[in-house]
């Protein structure tokens, strides 16, 4: 009778333990398998734009993943704007790179535009990533050739070096970055 209670009590244990081992091994393969993006960036190209408009400026998102699968993902923007919901495979762990474009920008109506644009991962999991920021200054339309300003001032009238002679810009970073020589030239055809 000791003996079979002594077999008993070990069967339990033994079956107790193994059974533990089983669910152990079992949830910790689970969990390697579960398919997760684990980061995304994205970077704007240029985050600077100064030239012609409209311009177009270059998203690159970089999604890691832990495993193979597939993520869905759709990009959004600062002006409230959501494109189209995308897909990127992953044979295995690793980086993808996606990438879109936003053109826009115009010399007369939107000559300036600071904005930004991000990634949001739908699924497996839901994540965001930063926003990548970028700035646009038009400063000269793609239609034409007339630039914002030349650097010539002509009134019609003779100017004497007591009269005030101003200029004004949209925008202050476009004084920055651009020096001018104003070039003043008088209904005579003299040049100051």
């Amino acid at each position: 009778m000791k003996k079979q209670i002594g077999l008993m009590i070990w069967t339990v244990l033994f079956v107790g333990c193994l059974t533990g081992m089983i669910t152990l091994s079992a949830s910790h393969t689970f969990a390697q398998s579960v398919f997760n993006v684990e980061s995304v960036n994205v970077e704007a190209s240029p985050s600077e734009y100064y030239g012609r408009c409209p311009g177009t400026i270059k998203f690159t998102g970089a999604i890691k993943a832990n495993g193979k699968g597939r993520v869905k993902y759709t990009w959004l923007r600062n002006d409230g704007a959501t494109l189209p919901v995308e897909y990127v495979d992953f044979a295995g762990a690793g980086v993808r790179y996606v990438s879109t474009t936003w053109t826009l920008g115009d010399f007369s109506v939107l000559p300036n535009y600071h904005g930004w644009q991000q990634i949001q991962i739908l699924s497996p999991n839901s994540l965001f990533s930063n926003k990548a920021e970028f700035k646009l200054v038009c400063t000269q339309s793609a239609a034409s050739n007339e630039n914002l300003f030349d650097g010539k001032v002509n009134h019609g009238r003779s100017l004497y070096r007591s009269d005030v002679i101003g200029y004004s810009f949209p925008f202050s970073d476009f004084i920055r970055r651009h020096t001018f020589a104003p070039e003043v030239e008088d209904s005579a055809g003299g040049k100051y």
